[in-house]
């Protein structure tokens, strides 16, 4: 109902407008094998997505424009019995006001911002897998609005509906519960890339009635590039209140080896603040990556993260071959908390 309720306020725009448009389609065959010891199973995935751009207003440097992006997946898993499933549903469905200062999105989105690639105290809003260079991620339906400056900074706001807390009750009262909100503010220091976030929403338990996030990430590039992300969750409401921090600092560097060597580590720590103070101290994970271009179409990477509380290892190793219009994965795992390992190849195309 949510989705057909987008689509409607989407497609309402379009009268009246001369318009261009561009579609494109992405297809994804996913195949994996994964081995543990107390299963082992075969996965087929086919996944399908038509993305439809539409150009309905140009004036100069303003123009108004819409994307619309559906998700057809089919899936046939073997394990201890055979499971198939095919779903259609809405990937990206959004329309876009802007010209050189300002940006306006309201629609279904994708919201991701901070500096750190892997282990990520800012992924508030998606879920962006580090180790897949085609990595899905869930939208959010948000109002989100930009503002540009000269001096490359920026400021950002958006509203958020609620996924989760979606119901049929469209009431006024209702709805406004569904809503969440916040902001950042992204500033050059020095040379530095820096950036402050909040985000408030409401909770619905009898511990804590509201949740307000605080982020802060800097990178800065020297010798090494280097920078910092830490989020700062605060739970509070009916007379309890808690607090929990994260912080993850990283670092890379490419080696002039061959056709260049790029090698980068993250540091993940946490604390309970009312047990481990304000600051973070406690080791929680640990992640190193390494990529190497074997040539223009060939390219090799791996990734090892190490967790501290439960001293395991996660391994990841990948090839990629690209051509005109097929990109190719051979992709292995170790995973250490269920101790299972996996193959998988991946093709997709895009025309």
């Amino acid at each position: 109902m949510k989705n057909f309720i987008f689509i409607l306020i989407i497609l309402s725009t379009l009268k009246g407008y001369s318009m261009s448009w561009d579609l494109t389609h992405k297809m994804t065959n996913n195949n994996s094998y994964t081995y543990s010891e107390s299963n082992d199973d075969f996965a087929f995935e086919l996944n399908y997505q038509p993305d439809l751009s539409l150009y309905l207003w140009t004036k100069e440097s303003n123009k108004i424009d819409l994307q619309l992006v559906l998700q057809q997946q089919n899936s046939l898993v073997y394990a201890d019995e055979k499971k198939g499933k095919i779903e259609l549903a809405l990937y990206r469905s959004l329309v876009r006001y802007s010209d050189i200062n300002y940006e306006y999105r309201v629609g279904l989105q994708q919201l991701n911002f901070g500096q750190a690639l892997i282990l990520r105290p800012l992924q508030w809003f998606d879920n962006i897998d580090p180790r897949k260079e085609n990595s899905e991620s869930d939208g959010v339906y948000a109002l989100l609005a930009k503002r540009y400056f000269l001096n490359n900074s920026n400021v950002w706001g958006w509203i958020i509906l609620d996924d989760e807390e979606l119901s049929d009750d469209y009431s006024i009262k209702n709805f406004g519960k569904q809503l969440e909100y916040g902001g950042r503010w992204q500033y050059p220091i020095k040379g530095s890339e820096t950036a402050i976030s909040i985000h408030h929403k409401r909770l619905d338990n009898s511990v804590y009635s509201n949740e307000t996030k605080l982020g802060f990430d800097v990178r800065k590039e020297m010798v090494l590039g280097f920078w910092a992300e830490t989020s700062l969750s605060l739970y509070h409401g009916n007379h309890k209140s808690d607090y929990a921090s994260l912080l993850t600092a990283g670092a890379d560097y490419t080696i002039s080896l061959g056709n260049g060597i790029y090698l980068l580590t993250e540091n993940l720590f946490m604390s309970d603040i009312k047990d481990n103070g304000y600051l973070p101290g406690k080791a929680k994970s640990t992640a190193f990556q390494l990529r190497y271009p074997i040539s223009l179409f060939d390219s090799v990477q791996s990734l090892v993260a190490y967790d501290w509380s439960s001293e395991k290892y996660d391994i990841f190793l990948s090839y990629i071959r690209s051509y005109d219009h097929l990109t190719c994965y051979l992709n292995l795992y170790q995973n250490g908390q269920d101790d299972s390992k996996a193959i998988e190849l991946v093709l997709e195309t895009k025309f």
